[in-house]
């Protein structure tokens, strides 16, 4: 009988201490739904006394709160059909604090007489909890149904409850625990921890928050935080201890994955080529300082610890201090670009140049706690890019100072500079489409457009003759050069084109156009003329009289060479008014070639044409042309090569083109003279005086190569020679089968 009322008091100490941990408001019922007892927690929850709730309908509790048709049927069922109430949610409005989630849980309360039963209401507020005990008729029901692991034990660590909630965590049964030493889930080098509870507990002390691992039943290492507290029996002597364990091994993965990352960021610091440091509080005290940065500061590796600008008072000096500062009280980063700065190294000034950012750093609060530095020495490309800045100044009063009209674009063509020539002479200064209309004669616009267009595709140099209206409003000629600018990689970044004025040499050129082809129109009949009569003095000069019969022949042939003067003068003049005629046909390109060079050969005995490669097949076009231009480029072959023997002429045939190249090994063409060499009457300066023409031979057979869509074009080296290329479009051969 002792032994029965000891385990009785045991049990009553336990749901003691179990009430102690966790508190839960019950009501007991009779079979009319009156409150027969409710304990204190009850009383405290719903602030009521004893006397208003002692005999009172379930229903008229909280201004009948609880008078909801579901919970009736459900309480009404609970006797008579021996059902209980599940995790029954109601909403309870309480005068002080407002609107409470409340779960009921109700079951039959079994009396020696049935007419007695009574029901077990318990009540538990779950507002603030994801999931909360299940509130049972018994306390041992809420202890069981606990997400926590609830485990009793005694003084001598042998197991006397086990819930739920410590089946779920540590995988042994209710029946598995039950008797056995709590050592079984206590790693072997743990075995210390439980003696040391133990004498805790025996001395009355509460351990809360223990964090520590334990072992389950498929021998993993849980990681656990503990919260011990003593049992008491009726004498207050302590018997045993509960523990609350709950599972933190997410904590401690999330914690060691921070101390990871932590250690990256450490890792990341100190390995990284770029200067990096971190600055703690409002005092910007460094913490962390890479070798990198320490080296710029150069003040030691005894910094760290220190407030920054106790260190570098420099920087305050410099406005730095204000940056700082603001990054600190704003949160907003700071970017510096090439920003130089001034250091003291051994009280010696060092002035370098750094990119550079400052950022808050904030911490588990999401307050900002301090500094982070990331900067690299740039020193190199910022001085390299202050001389180009100053280049580009010297650049832009450069063309202040001459009068061509200068404009730079980017590698697409938009506007980025224009000198202050073009508001002197223009009035507007030209960005974009609307203001080059404004300049740009309107017969001109479109021509010169599409030039520029094709320039920006082909990274060609540009060049055009246009008319640009100045402020009085007259439009002037002016020609217009660009050329692109490349990078390291021979990628376009910039256009650098200049407007020259040659409107008096327009006037000039076209008056002498002018003159040219009424000279020429007017100088062909007597010299047809003239051609006869000598004709006719060779034919009636006879054998004896040689030496006269050479001076006719010699004064033909000067005439048949100002024939060829006065057609390529008029040639000329119908360029320049579009009227030079082509007469498309299909020859035979080779045999062309061949006369050609046979009949150049006669009247050049000194010089050895020397011809390699064909063409196979027919070619459409103006032979006659054609064969006009092969005679300008050998004549010019020879004539400029008056010490070589020998010029060449080669033609080959590709898949989509003929080419035909014409070479000579004479005096060659200097570099600044090859881009003006197809220009109306361009003469090389150098050449004029020597050798006798008007220059207009290669302006003719650049004209007629276009118009045959091919590309004639010169490569030269003075003292070496030259070599005169022109290609035809294969569209323009036709196969032989």
């Amino acid at each position: 009988m002792t032994d029965l009322n000891e385990q009785i008091a045991e049990s009553k100490s336990f749901s003691e201490a179990v009430i102690a941990n966790i508190r839960q408001p019950l009501l007991v019922l009779d079979k009319s739904l009156h409150i027969v007892s409710a304990n204190h927690a009850f009383h405290q929850v719903f602030n009521l006394k004893t006397t208003e709730t002692e005999g009172a309908l379930i229903y008229n509790l909280g201004n009948k709160q609880w008078n909801i048709p579901s919970l009736r049927k459900l309480l009404e069922e609970i006797l008579p059909k021996r059902k209980k109430i599940t995790d029954y949610e109601v909403k309870h409005r309480f005068p002080d604090i407002g609107e409470r989630t409340m779960l009921l849980n109700a079951q039959e309360i079994i009396r020696h007489s049935e007419s007695q039963n009574l029901i077990l209401l318990s009540i538990e507020d779950v507002t603030d909890a994801n999931k909360a005990d299940e509130g049972n008729a018994t306390l041992a029901t809420i202890v069981q149904s606990s997400e926590y692991a609830i485990i009793s034990k005694t003084l001598k660590g042998i197991v006397t409850s086990w819930n739920l909630g410590a089946e779920k965590l540590f995988g042994y049964t209710r029946a598995e625990m039950i008797g056995q030493s709590i050592l079984k889930i206590i790693p072997p080098d743990r075995i210390n921890e439980e003696p040391e509870i133990i004498r805790k507990i025996q001395e009355g002390e509460t351990i809360a928050h223990f964090d520590t691992q334990r072992v389950a039943k498929d021998g993993r290492l849980i990681d656990i935080s503990l919260t011990i507290s003593p049992i008491k029996d009726n004498n207050a002597q302590i018997t045993g201890a509960l523990k609350i364990a709950r599972d933190i091994t997410d904590q401690i993965e999330s914690r060691k994955k921070i101390e990871a990352s932590e250690k990256r960021m450490h890792n990341l610091i100190y390995s990284s080529p770029s200067a990096m440091a971190i600055l703690d509080g409002e005092d910007l005290v460094i913490t962390t300082a890479n070798e990198t940065i320490i080296n710029i500061w150069g003040k030691g590796k005894d910094v760290i610890g220190k407030k920054y600008f106790d260190v570098l008072p420099e920087l305050a000096d410099q406005g730095y201090r204000e940056i700082f500062t603001g990054v600190y009280k704003t949160g907003v980063p700071h970017n510096a670009i090439e920003m130089p700065v001034r250091f003291l190294h051994n009280g010696e000034p060092t002035l370098n140049y750094y990119n550079f950012i400052l950022y808050p750093q904030y911490n588990m609060n999401n307050e900002i706690d301090g500094i982070g530095i990331i900067a690299t020495d740039v020193t190199a490309q910022a001085l390299v890019n202050k001389s180009i800045k100053e280049s580009e100044e010297r650049f832009r009063s450069l063309t202040q100072t001459i009068p061509q009209l200068i404009w730079v674009t980017d590698a697409q063509g938009n506007a980025e500079f224009a000198s202050s020539r073009w508001k002197e002479y223009s009035g507007v200064e030209p960005g974009g489409e609307k203001e080059w209309e404004e300049i740009v004669h309107p017969d001109d616009y479109a021509g010169i457009n599409e030039s520029w267009m094709k320039s920006l595709a082909t990274a060609n140099v540009y060049k055009s003759e246009v008319r640009l209206k100045n402020r009085a409003g007259d439009y002037r000629w002016h020609s217009v050069v660009a050329e692109p600018v490349l990078d390291s990689e021979n990628k376009i970044i910039k256009w650098v084109g200049a407007f020259t004025d040659i409107n008096d040499q327009k006037l000039k050129d076209e008056k002498k156009d002018e003159f040219m082809g009424i000279a020429s129109h007017e100088m062909k009949t007597p010299l047809t003329t003239a051609k006869a009569y000598l004709q006719m003095l060779e034919l009636t000069l006879s054998d004896t009289a040689e030496e006269a019969k050479m001076f006719a022949l010699k004064a033909s042939q000067s005439v048949d060479r100002l024939n060829e003067l006065i057609g390529e003068l008029l040639d000329v003049s119908k360029i320049q008014f579009g009227k030079l005629n082509y007469s498309m046909t299909t020859f035979n390109f080779n045999e062309m070639i061949v006369g050609t060079v046979e009949n150049i050969q006669l009247t050049s005995p000194e010089s050895i044409i020397i011809k390699t490669g064909k063409v196979n097949g027919a070619v459409m076009g103006d032979k006659n042309r054609l064969q006009q231009v092969v005679i300008n480029l050998l004549s010019n072959a020879i004539k400029y090569s008056p010490h070589s023997e020998s010029v060449f002429i080669t033609l080959a045939q590709e898949k989509d083109r003929i080419t035909v190249a014409v070479k000579d090994t004479g005096i060659g063409i200097a570099e600044q003279s090859l881009h003006k060499i197809f220009e109306k009457y361009h003469r090389v300066e150098e050449h004029a005086v020597q050798f006798q023409g008007m220059g207009v031979g290669l302006f003719i057979s650049y004209e007629i190569i276009e118009r045959h869509h091919g590309k004639l074009w010169v490569e030269s080296e003075v003292g070496k020679g030259s070599t005169f290329y022109f290609t035809l479009p294969v569209n323009g051969v036709q196969q032989s089968e």
